[in-house]
C-alpha cells in the first residue's frame, strides 16, 4: 500500500464498542479514484449512514467494533463502506464442528466463545463503490484489528460473492445445493504462527487444548447480552 498515514478523526467510542483503534490509512490501492479513501475506526453514525444500502432492515444485536472507509473529494468526506464486528451468537453448528466445541459443556462453550471469538455481522459498501475490492479490504482490516484469535462470518450472499475468502477467511460450511448461510472462519495463528510460542490468556488459546477460564471482562455476559441466533448474518 502506498501513501502516507494521518491520524483518524471521529467521535468518541460508542457504548458496547471495544476500545482501541488505528491510524487512518490513505488507501493507495484505490488511487484510480478522483478522491481519496481512508480506512479508520467508525461509529454507529457511520453504520446508520450506510444501513439503507443493506437488504436487511434489522441492525445487529450487538456492536463490538465498527470499521469504516471514508471517501473524500471536493464535495467533502462521507462513509462509503462499513464492517460491523459483533459479539458471537450462542450457537452455531458450523463453528462447533470446525473448532470441535461440542465436547464442552454449554457454560464452558459460552465462556470460551465470548472470550476468543467475534463475528462479522454486517458488511456494507455503497453501490457506487462496489466491484473494486473495498469489501475485502474492509474485512481484512477488521480481522487484523480484532482483539480475539478467531473471527467468523455467516452469510447467504457469500455463495456468490467470495470477499470473505479473498480477505483470508476459510469457508467451513460443506458444499451443498441449498441456500443456507455459509460460515467462514479466520484463525489469527494461521496467519501469524509465531504466536504459538507466546500464548496469551486473553483470547489466544485453542479450545482443543484448553478451555478459557471464563468470559472476557468486557464480554456480553457481564451485561446479560449475547447475539441472537440469526443476527450473525453478514452481507
Amino acid at each position: 500500500m502506498v501513501g502516507k498515514c494521518r491520524a483518524a478523526t471521529g467521535s468518541p467510542t460508542p457504548q458496547f464498542i471495544e476500545k482501541g483503534g488505528f491510524m487512518g490509512d490513505f488507501m493507495g490501492d484505490f488511487d484510480f479514484l478522483p478522491g481519496s479513501l481512508t480506512l479508520q475506526r467508525g461509529d454507529r453514525a457511520d453504520f446508520a449512514a450506510l444501513k439503507v444500502h443493506h437488504y436487511r432492515d434489522k441492525s445487529p444485536a450487538t456492536f463490538a467494533a465498527i470499521h469504516v472507509a471514508r471517501y473524500a473529494d471536493r464535495h467533502g468526506a462521507r462513509p462509503v463502506g462499513v464492517v460491523v464486528l459483533s459479539w458471537p451468537t450462542l450457537a452455531c453448528a458450523d463453528r462447533e464442528r470446525a473448532l470441535r466445541l461440542d465436547r464442552l459443556s454449554p457454560r464452558d462453550r459460552r465462556s470460551w466463545v465470548n472470550a476468543n471469538l467475534r463475528t462479522i455481522s454486517r458488511v456494507i459498501v455503497h453501490p457506487q463503490f462496489r466491484g473494486i475490492g473495498l469489501a475485502s479490504t474492509l474485512v481484512r482490516r477488521c480481522l487484523a484489528e480484532s482483539p480475539t484469535r478467531y473471527v467468523e462470518a455467516v452469510a447467504v450472499m457469500a455463495r456468490g460473492h467470495p470477499f470473505f475468502v479473498s480477505a483470508g477467511m476459510t469457508r467451513t460450511t460443506p458444499d451443498a445445493d441449498d441456500d443456507r448461510p455459509v460460515h467462514h472462519l479466520w484463525d489469527r495463528l494461521a496467519t501469524h504462527p509465531a504466536i504459538f510460542h507466546h500464548p496469551s490468556p486473553d483470547g489466544m488459546t485453542d479450545p482443543r487444548e484448553r478451555i478459557a477460564e471464563g468470559p472476557s471482562s468486557q464480554g456480553p455476559d457481564r451485561r446479560g447480552r449475547i447475539g441472537e441466533s440469526r443476527d450473525g448474518l453478514a452481507e
